[in-house]
């Protein structure tokens, strides 16, 4: 999102990226949010947005129990000047399965010996199965996909008291977030690439940058410098504007994962270099280590300006240390959508920028 000092601007980064991009761009924007399978077979598919989830339950005692869920999965994602939901939950009876089935995630509660249709439902789809525990042991979790629909995460929440399981959940909510982040980004990369991808800038990346990036068809690359020591290269998608960024340079010492201050500087240079922009860093940059291709990786979260002025928005920057070629990687997702949830554009450049891989 834009400083409040470039509210006024006209001009955006997206209109200066679709003289590049537009061209023969087929994707409409609606395809992240509503998308239909085609060439499949059998039951429905899950056609709701990726930030939405049901929770479903049977028994009156766990009703709190989907509150508390509720309120915890609801927390305000940090990538906007403005508070906005991370996941948009809707507690729903058991009998509202049919409703449920058009959500991209589904949370089934039940007790461990409940009579409910809930803890009925929960048995049957976890029978022999050891389910992991959360929160001290106080709830337990089975995942499964595609159980009521297609392309569709479940999860299966049980406990052996209501009670506790409501006063268990505020703990257990950051695993649950991150196993539903985890589970769409891999669904909307699956769903981007079997769409088609553009082979041939992906083996170009591959000869002349030494690293691989999966490039959906809705992406086109907009800059690429790529040099045997340094370079970079960026691919993006309009309406609104999503870009993904793999910057590198030699680093013969892995320790420069520990130096923050080099890594930073990494990402003011090239960031400048290629994208020609500048990071809004009077608004606060965050360190962190973050969730990326199943690794815990160094990140590094804040705001982004055109170096015109024209736009900005949030980005996210994974550091990746190549030992094999000895190069520091920094693989960017930024988005620019003013006026609309930044948080579901995030979630599907971050999906693109895991497809990211070194050559062996």
């Amino acid at each position: 999102m834009t400083s409040p000092t470039s509210a006024r601007r006209t001009r955006s980064r997206s209109r200066i990226l679709a003289v590049d991009v537009a061209r023969g761009a087929s994707a409409l924007p609606l395809t992240l949010l509503l998308w239909a399978c085609t060439g499949c077979s059998g039951g429905p598919v899950a056609a709701g947005s990726y930030s939405d989830v049901a929770v479903l339950f049977d028994a009156a005692a766990l009703s709190p129990v989907a509150q508390a869920l509720q309120r915890s999965l609801q927390v305000d994602a940090a990538t906007s000047l403005q508070p906005e939901p991370l996941f948009r939950v809707d507690p729903l009876p058991l009998g509202q399965l049919g409703r449920a089935s058009l959500y991209k995630n589904v949370v089934v509660l039940g007790l461990v010996d409940g009579t409910d249709a809930g803890s009925r439902e929960l048995r049957r789809w976890t029978a022999g199965r050891r389910l992991p525990s959360l929160a001290n042991g106080r709830l337990q979790r089975a995942v499964r996909e595609d159980v009521y629909a297609r392309n569709q995460h479940v999860v299966f929440l049980v406990g052996t008291d209501a009670t506790a399981m409501a006063q268990a959940v505020e703990r257990a909510a950051p695993a649950l977030r991150d196993d539903l982040e985890r589970s769409s980004r891999a669904r909307i990369r699956v769903r981007l690439l079997s769409a088609g991808h553009r082979a041939s800038v992906e083996a170009r990346m591959e000869r002349q940058g030494g690293f691989q990036l999966g490039v959906p068809a809705a992406y086109r690359p907009t800059r690429s410098t790529l040099g045997p020591q340094e370079g970079g290269v960026e691919i993006a998608a309009v309406d609104p504007t999503r870009t993904v960024a793999v910057f590198y340079t030699a680093a013969p010492d892995p320790a420069v994962l520990q130096d923050r201050d080099a890594l930073l500087a990494l990402r003011r240079r090239l960031g400048a270099a290629l994208l020609q922009e500048r990071l809004q860093e009077a608004g606060g940059l965050t360190w962190a280590r973050a969730d990326f291709r199943g690794d815990s990786t160094l990140t590094l979260a804040g705001f982004w300006e055109s170096e015109g002025g024209e736009g900005g928005g949030p980005f996210r920057t994974f550091f990746v240390y190549d030992a094999q070629r000895r190069r520091l990687y920094a693989i960017n997702a930024l988005v620019f959508c003013p006026g609309m949830d930044k948080h579901p554009w995030m979630r599907e450049a971050i999906a693109v920028a895991e497809s990211f891989r070194t050559l062996p």
